[in-house]
């Protein structure tokens, strides 16, 4: 389900409007500049540079007031219980009917939670020590946010220099030749190849 489509979804939603659309959890943050507060807002759980669960975190941390529906191509449990651990108020599937999501915003809207058989199902859920899911969660507690920040656009597919890292996160060289120093030496990852091959095993990004 392309943004587009979801968004024409949304706006058929007679509560509410669509006042902001973005492509990952950074390009969020930045166009909050503009819109102010979001009462709900609906998260990917897969998205580049800045992930929904990393991102539903974020909004959990800096915009309480916002209720959150994470939507995933992928409903396994453990992104299911990934995505209620970062803080969701509710989940469904991108093959949900219309009618189902318009039912999981009015949840959110009047009840602040969406229950649904996704959520339900977390009540027996153990999760697998092993799973993609909580190998991440163990590499980003070793990984400063910024360090995290900065690895995800190293290794991004227009692989780009330090510099231009830093000016797009705002911070100097020699901070960005910090934050890969550190990255090497959690890691063990001495390469830029290497790296990404450690964030594709602990799911950090996907190809």
């Amino acid at each position: 389900m392309s943004r587009k489509v979801l968004a024409d979804l949304v706006a058929e939603w007679p509560q509410g409007e669509v006042v902001l659309q973005a492509t990952n959890g950074f390009d969020y943050q930045g166009r909050l500049k503009d819109e102010g507060p979001i009462d709900l807002a609906i998260v990917d759980l897969f998205m580049p540079l800045m992930d929904g669960f990393e991102t539903i975190a974020w909004i959990r941390e800096h915009q309480p007031e916002t209720r959150i529906l994470a939507i995933t191509f992928d409903p396994k449990d453990e992104y299911v219980h990934g995505a209620l651990l970062a803080g969701a108020h509710g989940i469904v599937g991108k093959a949900c009917e219309r009618q189902e999501l318009h039912a999981a915003l009015e949840a959110l809207r009047t009840t602040g939670r969406y229950a649904n058989d996704l959520l339900m199902r977390q009540v027996t859920h153990v999760p697998d020590p092993n799973s993609p899911w909580v190998l991440k969660k163990k590499l980003e507690q070793e990984l400063s946010p910024r360090e995290l920040e900065f690895g995800k656009r190293y290794v991004s597919d227009a692989s780009p220099s330090r510099v231009t890292i830093a000016k797009a996160m705002a911070i100097s060289a020699h901070t960005a030749e910090s934050y890969r120093r550190n990255l090497v030496e959690k890691t063990g990852a001495n390469t830029r190849v290497a790296l990404l091959k450690c964030f594709l095993r602990f799911g950090v990004v996907k190809l």
